[in-house]
């Protein structure tokens, strides 16, 4: 019976580990944190959100390399450099006139340095919109991956919702488990002494510690899933081997939203889901793509400059009208026209990006008609669960009503000890069943206010 309560949320435990570091401790001190508190310190310490927001600082890294790449895409310098000899002449001509000596010898005793500079810059004028809408389709990237990120802290907040809300219903089963063994051990001790008795049918002996045995082995799962459920809260949480984190002493309640209003939640669902806000982006992402590609079959209109510069001490030849490879400098400047010419693989890009927004125009409105029915769905089975709580919860006070009349007819000597034993185990497995009423309706709300997109807002607006 209470085993079966702590499967759930020993699993959400597991999947929580996967998102935080873990980390051994021996805990001297003590933290009491809130829902608020506990959330904002797994999100600080989740390594898998690290590197989801360092997938989102790179797509926003790639998009303003895009933008850049709109002024003076091509601007660069090459320079050579190395070593020559120089030269030596037998005539009598003056140093400045050695160009004209034709039996110009190299001066293998005296070397010099050999420079050459290339400059190139090109500056597009004119591109039909294909910068502008790369850079337009790399923001837009860049936002879908934001709200990636945004959708796996949203998910982590979840996970750290549920273990939240299974640490409160083992502190409060831990209670139950004392309470339970002390209630049998009270027990067995008078019905033993009826027996010895002969105050009491040998069947009713029996069919008593069948009962206890059963509970007990109940009991023990629970304790071993309450000793889990420990441990990976502080593997989960607790980064400070001196320092024990643990929920403040809140009420174990039923959570109930500001509204019960179905429309309300899908509403909010269509305006906060960043699955949607990520389609969003995709899609402009898309159309800006397509034009981009279109653009590139365009003619584009550039203006480029450029220069070259070479020197070395040899004798240069400065008349205008001649040569000399060893020393100048040359300017130069020019508009010009670039033609793509493979319009055939041109228009397979093209087409590619044109299915790409088919895709994602399709997919929003896929993704819209699967969270309205997730949220509809999450409603339902909060609702649902709400009802069985409050219940539970009216049946739990009943029982404690019916346990406190045997107690007090076996007292006034009226009543019989196994009324009282079955009022008694009844108490116990509906307060158990309460807590897990409990349990499931918290989670369930979670559930339903993640798919709505305002689980963030909901715990720390509270």
């Amino acid at each position: 019976m209470i085993s079966a309560y702590l499967r759930k949320f020993v699993t959400a435990a597991v999947i929580l580990i996967s998102f935080i570091p873990a980390r051994f401790i021996a805990a001297q001190d003590t933290m009491y944190v809130s829902l608020q508190e506990f959330v904002q310190l797994g999100i600080e310490r989740s390594n898998q959100l690290k590197s989801s927001e360092a997938k989102w600082q790179q797509a926003i890294q790639k998009a303003e390399k895009i933008g850049k790449q709109r002024y003076l895409p091509t601007f660069s310098i090459t320079t050579n450099h190395g070593l020559v000899p120089g030269v030596k002449s037998n005539s009598d001509l003056p140093k400045s006139e050695w160009h004209l000596d034709p039996n110009l010898e190299n001066d293998w005793s005296n070397w010099s340095i050999f420079t050459q500079a290339d400059l190139k810059a090109v500056q597009p004028l004119f591109t039909w919109g294909a910068l502008s809408s790369a850079s337009k389709a790399a923001n837009a990237g860049a936002d879908a991956a934001e709200y990636q990120f945004q959708m796996d802290e949203a998910e982590l907040m979840y996970n750290l919702f549920q273990i939240y809300q299974s640490r409160l219903l083992a502190d409060n089963l831990k209670g139950l488990v004392v309470e339970a063994k002390e209630t049998f051990r009270q027990a067995e001790k008078r019905i033993e002494k009826m027996y010895d008795q002969g105050d009491l049918e040998t069947k009713d002996f029996f069919q008593f510690r069948i009962s206890k045995e059963k509970f007990l082995i109940q009991i023990e799962e629970v304790e071993q899933n309450l000793k889990f459920i420990k441990r990976s809260w502080q593997l989960a949480l607790d980064e400070d081997t001196t320092v024990t984190v643990l929920p403040k002493g809140e009420d174990f309640s039923i959570i109930e939203p500001e509204t019960f209003d179905a429309t309300y939640f899908e509403q909010a669902a269509t305006m906060q889901r960043n699955e949607i806000k990520a389609l969003d982006a995709s899609i402009t992402a898309a159309k800006e793509g397509v034009w981009a590609e279109k653009a590139q079959m365009l003619p584009l209109v550039y203006f480029g400059f450029g220069g070259e510069y070479v020197s070395t001490p040899r004798p240069a030849q400065n008349q205008p009208l001649l040569g000399d490879r060893y020393n100048y400098l040359n300017l130069v400047y020019s508009f010009g026209i670039r033609q793509n010419l493979n319009f055939w693989v041109q228009k397979e890009q093209i087409d590619m990006r044109q299915y790409q927004l088919r895709e994602a125009q399709h997919g929003i409105t896929a993704v819209r008609q699967g969270v309205i029915l997730e949220v509809r769905n999450d409603y339902k089975n909060y609702m649902v669960n709400r009802t069985k709580a409050k219940q539970i919860e009216k049946a739990f006070v009943l029982s404690k009503e019916w346990l406190r009349t045997e107690q007090i007819d076996y007292d006034l000597g009226l009543g019989d000890v196994e009324n009282v034993v079955d009022a008694t185990k009844t108490s116990l497995e509906l307060e158990a069943e309460f807590n897990e009423a409990v349990y499931q309706n918290n989670i369930k709300l979670g559930k339903l206010l993640h798919s709505s997109g305002i689980l963030s807002s909901f715990i720390f607006n509270q």
